[in-house]
């Protein structure tokens, strides 16, 4: 498991799912990272890296499992990183800045901001936290048959059961779903 520590020493850590083996891999003293406030951390299990956003600097960075080859975005203008999440080659970074609300869809290779999705119902919440569910966002190993299901439901949900009383996830996941160039619909 890994996880993010924006105490007295910035951090992102790892240990076992057992909490044995805690390490920390990525520190404030690692001069590249310029790492401040790091708000979330994911795992990408295609490429053995982690990715993070770090609100301090305002940047996205990547390494692989053991904190080596780091590689840091330029600073994201206007904006607050809060939370992220993986889906094939795109990372989706919640921006909870005052006056810029928005979904920030991140190039995972290139780290270069993609698009910002923004409507109504981001920029009056603050979405402090994101995930997307997919089989290929589980570890190796047995399909998770509810994970599975899960997105089949969410993204085969007819257009004309959309209307304004839909909860703020079906309504992000429309707003996605809508732009066929990032999300694909298997």
């Amino acid at each position: 498991m890994f996880w993010t520590d924006y105490g007295d020493n910035p951090k992102i850590e790892r240990a076992t799912l057992a909490g044995q083996e805690r390490t920390a891999i990525i520190t404030s003293n690692i001069t590249i990272t310029r790492l401040e406030y790091p708000n979330d951390v994911v795992v990408d299990y295609s490429s053995n890296r982690i990715y993070w956003v770090d609100a301090g600097p305002d940047v996205v960075g990547t390494a692989d499992l053991q904190g080596h080859y780091i590689k840091i975005s330029e600073q994201i203008k206007n904006s607050q990183l809060h939370a992220m999440a993986l889906y094939d080659d795109t990372l989706y970074i919640s921006d909870v800045e005052t006056n810029a609300k928005s979904i920030i869809v991140i190039d995972k290779e290139s780290l270069k901001e993609i698009k910002r999705f923004t409507s109504s119902v981001i920029e009056s919440r603050d979405i402090l936290g994101i995930t997307m569910l997919h089989e290929s966002r589980q570890p190796p190993g047995k399909p998770d048959k509810l994970s599975h299901l899960i997105h089949s439901i969410l993204f085969s949900v007819p257009d004309y059961m959309y209307n304004s009383s839909c909860s703020y996830l079906v309504r992000f996941l429309d707003i996605i779903h809508q732009n066929h160039s990032l999300v694909s619909n298997t």
